[in-house]
């Protein structure tokens, strides 16, 4: 009896996983329940019983049926992705409405899953300086340095040059686009930062960089104005981003704190914070 109670055991702890991995259902399709009952975080979510509302609602589709670990280690990461876009644009009183080309941008996507947890992300802020709004690009906040990225968008044939000091070209053949140089976004974000640094009398390194992952840059080898990486050289870089262990810092956090308390936020109440408040005064 001893032995069937344990091999009942083993059953029950080991069911749920054996479901998961080896079935053939997809998420959308029919079945939806038996992976609901499965896999928690693929429900649909929901506040104080409703359903959240379409717009708000992010919940990755999976075309393909989990048949493995490693599919259903990307499904959670998907989730998990969700959530934090979910959790940046939040706070306990107010919500801020996060744009459809964010949630499936795949840049940012790849920099929240696989940079260390110690890094800070600003994607694409806008700041106040001086009583005027500046569009910033991208800039990671890392224990020992302020990365300020500049991303080029292209596929693999696609080829960045410089026209003259004011613009670049893209070629995409058979097409041609011009581009306004990097360097104007690049030294804009530098001005900004260390301002705002100086203006606080924190010293933190700041690095630039104009980053084609998945293109080439045709540079001239005797200009060392820009560090550039392209899609020869970026996997080697990003692998040294993400070998950073070193735990967050005090002089990070400050940084951080500094750099959002002059980002520019659009939000509104939370309707449940709000009506909590009105009951209790």
């Amino acid at each position: 009896m001893k032995a069937d109670w344990q091999r009942r055991r083993h059953h029950l702890s080991t069911y749920n996983y054996e479901e998961i991995v080896n079935s053939s259902y997809n998420v959308e399709g029919e079945g939806r329940s038996t992976w609901k009952k499965w896999i928690p975080f693929l429900n649909k979510k929901e506040i104080n019983g409703e359903p959240q509302a379409e717009e708000d609602a992010f919940t990755p589709l999976l075309n393909k049926p989990i048949s493995s670990l490693e599919a259903l280690k990307k499904a959670f990461m998907e989730e998990l992705y969700a959530f934090q876009l979910t959790w940046a644009s939040s706070t306990i009183s107010e919500k801020s409405h996060v744009k459809q080309s964010l949630k499936y941008d795949s840049f940012l996507a790849m920099l929240t899953k696989t940079l260390p947890d110690t890094y800070m992300i600003f994607y694409r802020p806008v700041m106040n300086v001086r009583k005027a709004q500046v569009e910033m690009e991208v800039m990671i906040v890392t224990p020992t340095e302020v990365w300020l990225v500049h991303a080029l968008e292209g596929d693999g044939n696609a080829i960045f040059k410089p026209l003259n000091d004011r613009f670049w070209i893209k070629e995409q053949k058979p097409y041609e686009e011009k581009l306004v140089h990097p360097q104007v976004s690049i030294k804009r974000m530098r001005s900004v930062i260390q301002e705002i640094l100086a203006g606080n009398d924190i010293s933190y390194p700041v690095k630039t960089v104009v980053i084609a992952k998945d293109s080439f840059i045709d540079l001239p080898r005797n200009d060392s104005s820009l560090t550039v990486i392209d899609k020869r050289t970026f996997p080697a870089w990003y692998e040294k981003l993400q070998r950073n262990k070193s735990p967050i810092k005090h002089q990070q956090l400050k940084v951080t704190e500094l750099l959002l308390r002059h980002c520019d936020t659009t939000a509104e109440p939370r309707a449940d914070f709000q009506e909590e408040t009105d009951r209790l005064s």
